[in-house]
């Protein structure tokens, strides 16, 4: 039976209990309704005729408010499980009451359990759901709700058949169809008492509710303020709108045609039968395939898109059979596909707000909407007197609104699961800054004021693009703050600021550690000196002090204020040739101020010396003035100094400031493996700071690059350039060709684990392969993030290597409804496989790979180009190993010259390791 079910459905190891109980518990409630669904109309519409029917249309609507408010409280204040247990207690013991009411033999009675069972319908049917919401988390629920729908379909073709047959040929009474409803809500309250969690993490969902209870005008409130949920409400409210209309179109013509009462309900009974076996074949056939290939939107949509065309049809044919067409596709598809679409509508909701809201959306806008129907019939018959096929106009009218709201609610579907999931991002540099507004200005002066580092620059990186003349005191007290770049901007904003003299504030931070510090200080006293600015400077360049001097020749380049006066090379080479003797502040200022010299040989000599200096803030002074110079003799030294990691950054952004007449040189050291690997795995990242598509084209070449370390920073490359530029065309087919090959490796890399026995050394290599793959599947959505929103896929990334398991559910419910069918068939199966090794069928499946054997799988290590895998094969190999794996270690040592350090070290201890053994 498993298999047989395992073969339509992705039920998974743990879940067969809690699906099975479920699964029976909606058969039973589903053969429960049907069983009352002919027995209601059948006795209704012998005793009041369809004339009727819009009058108990506003009748539910009434008493649908009361009940559902009352449930809705009750939804708050138990849990799911125990509001379930409850409420079949209830409805057993309603139902006995009105048996014996039913003797009375008065109409009011059939007009009551009319009434009844349109309410107990929905209401038994949304708490079943809720409870299941609750149970089965968002990525279990795509896959088993359409199982559980199987249930419903079963139980109501038991139901209804079953019901016909007890009727016609056991001469059983339609009233006595409620004993047996009365026995199978008993059996419900069982199946719903043992049901329990697939998994110990979901029980919170359905423990022990101590949330404040709301009012129902909160609940109301709630629903109101949710574009989503007024989505998914006005769904369901047209839904049962159009449904109500033809359902009264039905019921019209099949009164007309079978006048006697036992006659009626074996039609109905055979009509409700027929019709559930057409959901079956529905649900098994279409269902799933729907979902996977179209997902929500295909599951919305199916419904009204069917209805549409029956409404034509009855439009042109308005005959019991026209009728019949029309409503089995409303019933064939309301508790299969529509149903399934519906329930998935409100996983993107918080448990807490679906137990709030859920209950009132599924009964009172359902009833609500059924009793806007009741009204528009009572217009259609008795003041416009409209004929049947008349009335199917507004059908038609009512689907198209059905259509809309459904494509809607698709959108805000992904919306939802994106805003669980996305990170926000501020980019500053957009934004502009008006301080004439108080508003604005009370914002950036708080910022400033606020003692938090990150607030206050962010306010000063607002400044930077406005007059700060307002704020002058709020800068001046950032002078003295710990930060040297705080200090820095705040200083540099005062500069701009004519009106007010702070001199005194700035005159200490001559003596400030940070030399570009100095130099803006310097820079600051000279403009704001009573003498003239170049005699403020020269006192400066002849102080005694060498610090001083050295910021003032800085800032005499950095800001064009030489005026005729000289720089002392004198000075720089005395500086230069006994640095010991200098302070790092002296030649770090020198550093930044050759940046502003001529090009010559001379100055270029001093940064080729800089760049090696001991301290890095020289170090990175230095790059700062190579960046602005861009000479090709240093270019040698810097690709030297990428494998350094302190600099990396800024020789990345010196190295990209050549412009892309370079890109062929950095394109040669990234593919020549005479290059050490540090250097070439840190070239991609010269491409990022130029943001022209012929970075991102010479990119796209690099991904040829055959290890997947270095083609990794490709990729992450590619990543930060669409995050920065916008605008930038990308080879989706390209890109798509390389996560088929990603994807590719990563189920070899699982074939190769696989087949790892437990009796060889293979503890590090296991760990090595399993690194590999992690990394594999991180290409895999960086790839994705390629063809998508950036933040979206990172978002899922997160939430998938997160612990917590509803937000991995989520993330793979957004990515199914994001992706495209052709990405979905490569990654999906790295994320949402229940286990390695139906994962590595589903790769077999794929790329047709052949089963690996264990010498196989080693020997294509040991011959890969991954170094450190091949180590680690290495490492495994013992004695009782297949001799070619043996010699192929031996080999790692006989081609000294061209083996990798780490291989021959790994081999040689191999080797010794196993001739002692």
């Amino acid at each position: 039976m498993k298999k047989a079910i395992a073969y339509f459905y992705d039920v998974r190891q743990g879940e067969w209990s809690s699906v099975g109980l479920m699964f029976f518990l909606h058969f039973t409630l589903m053969l429960t309704l049907y069983l009352l669904k002919p027995a209601r109309d059948s006795l209704f519409l012998s005793e009041l005729g369809p004339r009727q029917l819009p009058f108990v249309y506003l009748l539910l609507a009434g008493v649908a408010i009361p009940v559902t408010l009352y449930i809705s409280r009750m939804a708050q204040k138990y849990n799911t499980k125990q509001l379930l247990e409850l409420s079949l207690l209830f409805y057993m013991g309603n139902l006995l009451v009105l048996r014996l009411l039913f003797s009375l033999h008065t109409q009011w009675v059939y007009l009551l359990f009319y009434i009844w069972v349109g309410i107990f319908g929905i209401l038994v049917i949304s708490q079943f759901w809720l409870y299941a919401n609750a149970l089965f988390d968002a990525a279990q629920s795509k896959r088993l709700f359409p199982l559980l729908n199987l249930g419903a379909i079963t139980g109501a073709i038991a139901g209804s058949e079953g019901g016909s047959l007890l009727v016609w040929l056991a001469g059983l009474t339609t009233e006595n169809l409620l004993y047996l409803s009365i026995g199978a809500l008993g059996i419900c309250w069982i199946l719903a008492n043992n049901t329990r969690p697939a998994f110990p993490d979901r029980e919170k969902a359905t423990g022990e509710n101590e949330q404040e209870i709301d009012s129902g005008r909160k609940v109301l409130k709630s629903v109101f303020k949710s574009r989503y949920q007024l989505l998914v409400a006005g769904i369901i409210g047209m839904a049962m709108l159009v449904s109500t209309l033809v359902d009264y179109q039905f019921k019209t013509l099949a009164t007309a045609s079978f006048p006697d009462t036992e006659a009626l309900t074996t039609f109905m009974g055979s009509f409700y039968g027929g019709m559930s076996i057409a959901s079956l074949l529905v649900q098994v056939l279409l269902s799933t395939q729907i979902i996977k290939r179209t997902g929500i939107g295909g599951a919305v949509l199916s419904r009204p898109i069917g209805l549409l065309v029956g409404g034509i049809l009855f439009l042109l044919e308005p005959v019991l059979a026209a009728a019949v067409l029309l409503q089995g596709v409303d019933r064939a598809s309301r508790y299969s596909i529509d149903k399934t679409g519906r329930e998935l509508l409100f996983l993107p909701l918080p448990q807490e707000t679906k137990q709030k809201t859920k209950v009132f959306i599924d009964t009172f806008v359902n009833r609500f909407f059924r009793g806007m129907a009741g009204v528009l019939l009572l217009l259609f018959i008795y003041v416009m007197e409209l004929t049947l096929r008349q009335m199917t106009y507004a059908v038609i009218i009512a689907l198209g609104i059905w259509i809309v709201l459904g494509l809607w609610a698709r959108k805000a579907y992904v919306e939802q699961f994106r805003n669980s999931l996305r990170k926000r991002y501020m980019d500053i540099d957009k934004i502009t800054l008006n301080l004439d507004e108080s508003v604005a200005y009370r914002a950036v002066r708080e910022m400033l004021k606020s003692g938090e580092e990150t607030r206050i620059v962010y306010g000063l990186g607002l400044l930077e693009g406005s007059q700060p003349e307002r704020l002058s005191e709020e800068l001046g007290e950032l002078l003295t703050h710990r930060y040297s770049e705080i200090r820095l901007r705040a200083l540099k904003l005062l500069s701009k600021v004519e009106s007010d003299d702070m001199s005194s504030e700035v005159e200490p931070m001559l003596q400030d550690p940070e030399p570009s510090i100095r130099l803006e200080a310097v820079y600051y006293l000279c403009g704001h000196s009573k003498k003239n600015s170049k005699d403020a400077l020269r006192y400066y360049l002849e102080n005694e002090d060498e610090t001083l001097k050295a910021a003032a020749l800085g800032c005499m380049h950095q800001h064009g204020m030489d005026n005729g006066l000289k720089t002392e090379e004198e000075f720089i080479d005395k500086v230069l040739s006994a640095k010991e003797q200098y302070s790092v502040v002296v030649r770090a200022q020198i550093a930044q101020m050759l940046g502003y010299l001529p090009k010559t040989s001379k100055s270029l000599g001093y940064l080729s010396e800089l760049i090696h200096d001991d301290d890095p803030l020289v170090v990175r002074k230095a790059l700062t003035s190579i960046e602005r110079l861009q000479s090709d003799l240093l270019l040698d030294e810097l690709f030297e100094l990428l494998k350094h990691p302190d600099f990396v950054v800024e020789v990345q952004q010196v190295l990209a400031s050549y412009g892309s007449g370079y890109f062929s040189l950095f394109k040669e050291k990234f593919c020549e493996q005479t290059v050490d690997f540090d250097v070439r795995r840190k070239v991609p990242g010269i491409f990022t700071k130029i943001h022209t598509q012929q970075s991102a084209d010479a990119l796209f070449d690099m991904l040829e690059q055959p290890n997947p370390a270095l083609r990794y920073h490709v990729i992450k490359a590619l990543n930060k350039l669409k995050k920065k530029a916008d605008g930038l065309g990308f080879n989706e087919q390209r890109i798509r060709g390389v996560l088929k090959e990603e994807a590719c490796e990563y189920f070899k890399l699982l074939s190769i684990k696989m087949v790892q026995p437990a009796d060889r050394p293979q503890a590090i290599l296991l760990t090595a392969l399993k690194e590999k793959m992690e990394q594999t599947r991180e290409r895999l959505f960086r790839l994705a993030a390629l063809l998508h929103n950036q933040q979206d896929i990172y978002g899922s990334y997160l939430a998938l290597t997160s612990s917590d398991r509803a937000a991995r559910a989520a993330s793979i419910e957004f990515m199914d409804n994001i992706l495209a069918q052709e990405e979905k068939k490569y990654i999906f199966p790295v994320i949402d496989s229940p286990s390695e090794q139906s994962m590595l069928q589903a790769g077999r499946r794929l790329f047709h790979l052949p089963v690996a054997t264990y010498e196989e799988g080693m020997m294509e290590l040991l011959t890969g180009n991954d170094i450190w895998l091949k180590a680690c094969a290495i490492y495994s190999v013992s004695p009782s190993c297949p001799r070619p794996l043996q010699e192929e270690v031996r080999q790692s040592i006989a081609a000294d010259a061209s083996s990798h350090p780490l291989i021959r070290e790994t081999a040689e201890y191999v080797i010794n390791r196993n001739w002692k053994a």
